[in-house]
């Protein structure tokens, strides 16, 4: 929210000598007179900042402009409300039709960049266009045969739009899902079809579960994400046919290419005359996730067992129905894969449940900071009252539970003191101190009864992470963050439980919110994050495979810090807590970081990991990076509501047409966010979409769904020249790869004589080494950008540049006018960043003014040249030209007087 706006505009007609403008907003009154509105002679516009001191409360405004000289007044404006001062976006989701039965939650991104949200069956998708809508989602009921139970957002063909992939309320007809089409519908239908008009009947798919979780998961790492699922009544995956297995291999991304796993199930069947490879291994009851616990690459299956007797590979076994079991992810000799129980966690659960809807979040994450990821469950534990939460450790290695044979209770466990009976929990780094952090809410297993929706403990809480302390557990303080989760807004039948919840940056303003949903349609509860990020603090990254797909599910991405290789902070990509919430964003938060340093961020993938450095240690294990790409490297922590989109590709392939990658069935690209996004070009041929983003506007971050500055940076084509033109809607030939720009503002070019042409939006260019050629003759305000690329430089190993269609006049109320940012090019300048201002009329700048020693400005009445001594006074540079100007003729004082040469 804007409380102290810029106003613009124009007169329409030249201001003479002697005139003056003063301008009316709130019964307060500037005056060019004495600087506080700026007048554009060259251009006829001004401007006026509302002071801090003046700030405007939320309404609506009358501004009036009155031109005036010495006699009185000449003229004035007569618009009255031009100014509108608006409250911050409020939020709320509606679902129709929705029974207790519909309670899958789960987030993406939708194919515009937006969030895009399930629960209770109902679609919600973000259609905001600027601050004031932010809170508006568009919804779309989805329905089948069945009711929808916990669903995840999965790209099973791989067109680059999310489909929704569950579990539903018949074991018989196989699993309900939906493909999402270009045209915004849905489509229905079964893996593992059985008796469904239109469909075939695929036995190979069928795993007869109901009212069970899901994880996606790659599992053998082919880039189709599979799908695993729990189960109400376990062990009759096999009645169908095929394999006794729930967990189904997305082998080519068509309906009838999902395959039960052969290296996991119960009893020995054969499919497709294939007989199973490991037999003997129960099927998960409901709570089911994925996560890489020996970061190893390959995403490990950890579920609730309830039926049967697992066995480990070292010759443990359990059947007792608080069991957690981890099967380990991996491949034999061959490179085929294997599915291993090698822990048995014993008392995690409170046994088998057997009620609908009544399970509990898997929650994943380094809480403790050794890179490794711990356990946390908020409800149904296998404490004394089961509403304890409870934290499994990792021991460094991988394991929850240390003993020979892989079974027993867990090593290091911490149980917190809380009542509240959770079924829902996130993970989240909520303040943003760089430790992860814990929401836990209160759901169907508190009770629905008048006393218990009553109940003090009836809430959701927050675990603020304090440190680990030496045991190697996390101080935690807690604070009440929802304080009455389950509600009863009628007759005593209406209660409605927590059905689900999502942490969820709506505002893009880099924290978290909260939203909470609950069964049936009733009220959903936004809790804003009030915590601030500070610029230079924060990593937002976005992270798909080679053909922009968002396809990793599970796997560890750390981040590292280059100055020391130390790995600063671990993440779950695409995190599967298997019920009541499930991520399939393919973003990761790195909080409390620096801005001074540099880091790289590292995805760790089946044996084929993707990283800015070629190893990283966690723990006492070294990592081989097998494929470094400099995207990944220096990595600077920026503007909080910016994010970085880094594709899984090999730097060298990526540089060559021979080898780089394409979008192929890809139809959206290399896909943004709502934030301002920096996406890496390679010598494919893509789409670049950079979705919505913010632009500062008088001190404060305006979004819109169309605007923002998200650039394209084609920093591995190196000494390859690129000749890039942002007003080209259609596929072009950069000299390195063939791009499609969609809603890109600005490109960052290579190190060699590079060309740019701009488009009629505010553009951003960022030539590098070279002595480039930058066209702005198609409109808006743009800006030239300039960084230190050879410290012992003149020009910073900038070159020296030439620039058509500069147009001249003031920065904050002339259209089409452009600047140039050199702030990190100087060194050791101590005066003012804004040292010229306009004084009746005339820019000036003082004599001494300590900027004159760093820039100069010549003009021969046609071109004006820009040149820089980068050290001003010093000694170890000399004035040198960076710029030239075409068809420009203005002054230094001009330029600084309007805001186009930026210095700090």
């Amino acid at each position: 929210m804007d409380t102290t706006p810029i106003i613009s505009g124009s007169t329409g007609f030249d201001i003479l000598e002697g005139e003056y403008l003063e301008v009316t907003v709130n019964s307060k009154t500037y005056s060019s007179q004495t600087g506080a509105v700026v007048i554009d002679f060259d251009n006829n516009t001004w401007y006026v900042q509302i002071p801090d001191s003046d700030a405007l409360p939320i309404g609506t405004y009358n501004v009036s402009a009155v031109l005036k000289n010495a006699e009185g007044e000449i003229t004035q404006d007569d618009t009255t409300n031009e100014l509108v001062v608006s409250p911050s976006p409020t939020i709320n989701f509606t679902a129709t039709a929705a029974t207790s039965d519909d309670t899958g939650t789960a987030l993406t991104i939708s194919e515009n960049g937006t969030w895009r949200i399930l629960s209770n069956s109902t679609v919600f998708t973000q259609n905001a266009t600027d601050p004031s809508t932010l809170g508006s989602f568009t919804s779309i009921a989805i329905s089948g045969a069945d009711r929808q139970q916990q669903s995840s957002f999965i790209d099973f063909d791989r067109d680059g739009l999310m489909d929704i992939l569950g579990a539903d309320t018949s074991f018989a007809n196989g699993q309900q899902s939906f493909k999402y089409n270009a045209d915004g519908t849905y489509t229905v239908f079964q893996i593992g079809s059985f008796g469904i008009s239109g469909q075939t009947n695929d036995a190979n798919g069928n795993t007869y579960v109901w009212y069970g979780g899901v994880a996606g998961i790659d599992i053998n790492g082919d880039g189709y994400v599979d799908i695993v699922y729990g189960d109400e009544t376990p062990n009759d995956a096999e009645t169908r046919g095929g394999y006794d297995t729930t967990f189904v291999l997305n082998t080519n991304g068509t309906i009838l290419g999902f395959n039960k796993s052969g290296a996991y199930v119960y009893t020995q069947t054969n499919q497709d005359g294939v007989a199973a490879t490991n037999s003997g291994n129960p099927t998960p009851d409901r709570e089911i996730a994925g996560v890489d616990l020996n970061n190893d690459g390959y995403v490990d299956i950890v579920y609730h067992g309830t039926a049967g007797t697992n066995t480990t590979s070292t010759g443990g076994s359990s059947g007792v129905s608080t069991r957690l079991v981890v099967v380990n992810n991996g491949v034999d000799a061959n490179g085929n894969t294997t599915l291993t129980n090698t822990q048995i966690v014993t008392d995690v659960f409170n046994g088998d449940n057997g009620t609908t809807n009544v399970y509990t979040s898997l929650t994943w994450a380094d809480f403790n900071g050794d890179g490794y990821m711990d356990l946390f469950i908020g409800g149904l534990t296998g404490t004394g009252t089961a509403a304890n939460s409870e934290i499994y450790y990792n021991d460094g290695t991988g394991k929850l539970v240390t003993t020979t044979n892989g079974v027993g209770t867990g090593t290091n466990v911490q149980t917190l003191t809380d009542a509240t009976n959770s079924n829902t929990s996130l993970a989240v780094d909520w303040n943003g101190d760089g430790k992860i952090d814990i929401i836990e809410i209160a759901g169907i297993s508190q009770g629905n009864s008048a006393a218990n929706v009553s109940s003090a403990d009836n809430k959701g809480i927050l675990w603020l992470n304090g440190g680990t302390n030496a045991s190697g557990q996390v101080n935690w303080t807690s604070e009440t963050i929802l304080a009455q989760a389950n509600i009863r807004p009628g007759a005593a039948s209406t209660y409605r439980f927590v059905s689900g919840a999502q942490v969820v940056d709506l505002d893009y303003d880099g924290d978290q919110d909260l939203v909470v949903f609950r069964s049936e349609a009733g009220a959903t509860s936004y809790i804003e994050n009030k915590s601030v990020i500070q610029d230079g603090t924060s990593i937002i990254l976005n992270i798909r495979d080679k053909n922009g797909i968002n396809a990793y599910y599970g796997n560890t991405v750390a981040l590292i810090d280059e100055a020391t290789g130390q790995v600063v902070a671990t993440q779950i990509i695409n995190a599967q807590s298997g019920v009541n919430t499930q991520n399939s964003t393919g973003l990761v938060y790195f909080y409390g970081l620096d801005a001074s340093k540099s880091y790289s961020a590292v995805i760790l993938s089946n044996g084929n990991d993707y990283g800015g450095i070629s190893s990283i240690t966690l723990g006492s294990s070294v990592n081989t990076i097998e494929n470094v790409n400099e995207t990944w490297a220096g990595l600077k922590a920026v503007e909080k509501n910016h994010a970085y989109v880094l594709t899984t590709e090999n730097g060298t392939a990526a540089s060559s047409t021979a080898t780089a990658a394409t979008d192929g069935t890809n139809t959206v690209g290399i896909l943004g966010t709502g934030y301002n996004d920096t996406l890496y070009a390679t010598a494919g041929t893509h789409v670049y979409n950079g979705a919505g983003g913010s632009e500062l506007v008088s001190g404060v971050n305006t979004w819109s769904d169309t605007g923002g500055m998200d650039i394209v940076d084609y920093k591995l084509a190196g000494s390859t020249a690129i000749t890039v033109d942002l007003s080209i809607t259609t596929a072009q030939n950069t000299g390195f790869g063939t791009a499609t720009f969609v809603n890109i503002e600005g490109i960052a070019g290579s190190s060699s004589n590079d060309t740019f042409t701009d488009n009629a939006g505010n553009n951003q260019f960022e030539g590098r080494g070279g002595n480039d050629i930058f066209n702005l003759i198609n409109g808006g305000n743009d800006t030239l950008l300039y960084k230190v690329l050879d410290a012992a430089n003149a020009t910073g190993g900038n070159g020296s540049d030439v620039v058509n269609g500069f147009h001249v006049g003031t920065w904050e109320a002339t259209p089409n006018a452009d600047r140039i940012d050199l702030s990190e090019l100087l060194i050791g300048y101590t005066g003012s960043v804004t040292p010229a201002s306009y004084i009746n009329g005339t820019p000036t700048l003082a004599a001494d003014a300590e900027i004159r020693n760093y820039l100069s400005v010549q003009s021969d009445g046609t071109n004006t040249t820009i040149s820089i001594d980068r050290d001003g006074a010093g000694g170890a540079y000399s004035s040198t030209t960076l710029v030239t100007l075409n068809d420009v003729d203005t002054t230094l004082e001009k330029l600084l007087a309007n805001h186009q040469i930026i210095i700090g």
